[in-house]
């Protein structure tokens, strides 16, 4: 189980561990993770929030503990926003976070 507190070490964790081509960058006044310029995941408040695509993005909503990413109004239509519960299970974020840095290494580089 992982605690609120700990996210961000356990992401960093993670991504070192399982994705060690990421670059720590801060974003949404947190620590959040690139691969090739694009970000994948980070955290938001205390929610992560995780780059999955439109698509997988609307399958997600139908679940509890999902948000749409909008930070001041503007909703980010390939991200979605974890509340704690969904996150705290250690396999399921690797599921997500194996899922979005895949889904980013695929997209065109940003330089």
């Amino acid at each position: 189980m992982i605690l609120k507190t700990n996210i961000r070490h356990k992401l960093e964790e993670l991504m070192q561990e399982f994705h060690p081509d990421f670059e720590a960058k801060m974003k949404f006044g947190s620590r959040g993770y690139e691969i090739n310029g694009n970000l994948c995941v980070g955290v938001f408040q205390d929610m992560l929030v995780i780059n999955l695509g439109e698509e997988r993005v609307s399958n997600l909503l139908l679940e509890r503990y999902t948000k749409k990413m909008d930070i001041m109004g503007r909703v980010l239509e390939d991200w979605i926003m974890l509340e704690e519960p969904l996150y705290q299970d250690e396999e399921k974020l690797k599921e997500l976070l194996d899922e979005a840095c895949d889904r980013v290494r695929l997209l065109k580089a940003k330089f």
